[in-house]
């Protein structure tokens, strides 16, 4: 479970009755920032598009996109490049979660979002 396992989902949860959470987990094996925003990028997207897809609609029968949360597991410090990334993602997408480990603290960009930070 990492950033560079592009076509893995870390993990699976459901945080509350009727959600689904799928976790992205920066273990933090990335060193260099730049390479680490990539690849947290492109781990994004992948996971965007599967829930959108039809194998997402045949694994987890019942749940739309509309009840599911992607929380992003930081073993490191979030960088701002991370940030800028989960919020122009978030523009008619689903929530995105980070939960940083480091700090222990959720930060919410769909909260970010709505209060117009």
């Amino acid at each position: 479970m990492s950033l560079e396992e592009l076509y893995t989902i870390d993990l699976i949860t459901a945080p509350a009755p009727g959600r689904l959470g799928l976790h992205i987990v920066d273990s933090g094996t990335i060193a260099n920032p730049q390479i680490r925003a990539q690849a947290f990028q492109a781990k994004l997207a992948a996971y965007l598009r599967y829930v959108t897809s039809a194998q997402f609609t045949d694994e987890h029968p019942g749940y739309t996109l509309a009840d599911v949360t992607i929380f992003v597991d930081l073993y490191v410090p979030i960088t701002s490049q991370m940030r800028q990334i989960a919020q122009a993602a978030m523009i008619g997408r689903v929530p995105i979660v980070f939960v940083d480990y480091t700090g222990r603290r959720q930060i919410s960009y769909a909260a970010e979002r709505a209060a117009g930070r």
